[in-house]
């Protein structure tokens, strides 16, 4: 018996290493297969939500039936609506502009009064023009012992340019004005006296100015003025006047600058105690004006100092 199963056992561990060394000589490899199936979705059935639930609730409150019953009666009507349609607005007429015009007028007492202006455009961005004035009479007013014509006249030119970056203007006048000082107090002067007396009185002056404003720079603008005044009794004055204006970027802010001087200075044929002595005087103005403007919202406010 023992002898049998040992023969038992030797037979079985033969088989298997039998099988173990066949295993050990297969070729084949493993390999995994993936099997891809397209994705099929479905969709549910919709289901509309009843507007009236059923409630199991015993306060429900039972709906009354409601009848009721039209009786249409024609109504004749003779109202036709009329088709609609946008409303006009009126426009303001243009204001019809000139270049340039010329007035005259006359009157009594050989009074004359007219002006002319012409502005003429040369190129784009250039032009040049002119104005002159002019208003005197003839005098002659019953009554009055001493001369009593008077004249005003005024001449004006300029030209101008608009360049790329700047723009640029130059102009000058000429004035003269006469006038009578012919109020005196009744029979105070004798007809001798008041021949001698000559109440006239004329005054003259010129000027001669520049200006120059930048588009997109510090300075803003510079300007130049200056004038002369004068009269036939010995008077004189001269007056001089420059300006620029300028920005100054701080921080993010814009601080604005204006830089002036002005000059005045002139004389007199005599002074006021009659003396003979010619009087002169002088005076000259440096200044410097700083403002900021601050806005925050609706609100503005304008910040400035002037130091002369």
């Amino acid at each position: 018996m023992k002898l049998k199963f040992l023969i038992f056992i030797i037979t079985i561990s033969s088989s298997l290493s039998i099988v173990a060394q066949e295993r050990t000589k297969d070729t084949i490899d493993d390999q995994v297969v993936n099997v891809i199936k397209p994705y099929t979705p479905t969709i549910s059935d919709a289901f509309k939500i009843k507007d009236a639930p059923k409630l199991n609730d015993s306060n429900t409150v039972k709906k009354k039936e409601v009848k009721y019953n039209i009786f249409s009666i024609p109504v004749a009507s003779t109202f036709t609506p009329a088709k609609g349609k946008a409303a006009t607005v009126e426009k303001a007429r243009q204001v019809k502009l000139y270049d340039n015009y010329a007035t005259l007028g006359v009157g009594t007492y050989t009074t004359l009064i007219g002006e002319v202006y012409l502005n003429h455009e040369l190129s784009s961005g250039e032009s040049v023009g002119g104005y002159f004035s002019h208003h005197s009479s003839g005098g002659g007013i019953d009554g009055v012992q001493l001369d009593d014509d008077f004249l005003k006249t005024n001449l004006n030119a300029y030209y101008s340019q608009k360049l790329r970056d700047f723009s640029w203007k130059v102009n000058g006048g000429f004035e003269i004005q006469t006038y009578n000082w012919y109020g005196v107090p009744e029979n105070f002067y004798t007809n001798e006296q008041i021949g001698m007396i000559d109440p006239g009185h004329t005054f003259t002056s010129f000027n001669l100015g520049g200006k120059l404003n930048f588009d997109d720079a510090i300075i803003d603008s510079g300007s130049l003025r200056f004038r002369r005044f004068g009269d036939n009794q010995g008077s004189g004055e001269n007056r001089f006047v420059a300006n620029a204006g300028f920005d100054i970027p701080i921080q993010g802010e814009i601080i604005s600058a204006d830089i002036f001087v002005d000059y005045v200075g002139g004389s007199f044929d005599n002074d006021f105690n009659n003396s003979g002595e010619e009087l002169k005087y002088g005076n000259v103005i440096f200044g410097l004006a700083p403002s900021y403007q601050l806005i925050q919202d609706d609100l503005t406010v304008d910040l400035g100092v002037k130091f002369v």
